[in-house]
């Protein structure tokens, strides 16, 4: 429920309601861009970053969703998964950022076929490998599964590369980061250079 009374108000006396009321100030057709300004500030940076970027020598930076992607060509057809024991083995690992996920909806016992929704894809560790006819098949250990609960008969077309968390492309280094301005005059008049006062608490 709107509560515009509340901008007639002290901030300290204002209770759970509208926050802030965002009006168009001109007609909006159907189908135009509603956009908000961010600030000059934030547009300068921007620009400033976009005439200073370029890609960085450093292979970390290299954006890891289009590391996976262009695994995920290359292990479409038979080319096997590694085990976690032979990358221990063989001292050697996936790029970076870059790790195995399942598509299941079980996470343990026998895998079940499932359709590939995003919602079923869970990071996971490939436990085995083993050839049923011309194809390889692993054992896999969900994400977040007990430590012996094991996911058998997973196949090679159920497992693919995903960037890892906090790995896309805003947590790089070189990603455009500032802060969004809001402008003095959206806010009231009576919410405008507020001191924190100890005694009151805000």
């Amino acid at each position: 429920m709107s509560k515009s009374q509340n901008f007639e108000k002290p901030i300290g006396s204002v209770t759970a309601g509208l926050i802030m009321d965002i009006i168009a100030l001109e007609d909006i057709a159907l189908g135009s861009e509603v956009t908000i300004n961010y600030g000059k500030a934030w547009a300068e940076s921007w620009e400033d970053h976009v005439n200073d970027w370029q890609i960085s020598d450093d292979k970390l930076d290299i954006n890891p969703a289009s590391v996976a992607k262009r695994m995920n060509e290359e292990y479409s057809g038979m080319k096997p998964f590694m085990t976690v024991s032979e990358m221990e083995e063989r001292s050697i690992n996936y790029p970076p950022c870059v790790l195995t996920a399942c598509y299941s909806t079980e996470r343990s016992g026998s895998y079940v076929y499932s359709y590939k929704q995003r919602r079923d894809l869970f990071f996971c560790e490939i436990i085995d490998r083993y050839r049923k006819g011309d194809s390889y098949w692993y054992d896999v250990k969900i994400e977040g599964s007990p430590e012996n609960e094991i996911l058998t008969g997973m196949p090679q077309e159920g497992i693919v590369f995903e960037a890892g968390r906090y790995c896309n492309d805003m947590h790089l280094p070189n990603a455009f980061r500032h802060e969004i301005e809001v402008p003095d005059d959206m806010y009231p008049e009576l919410w405008r250079d507020l001191k924190i006062d100890e005694d009151d608490g805000y």
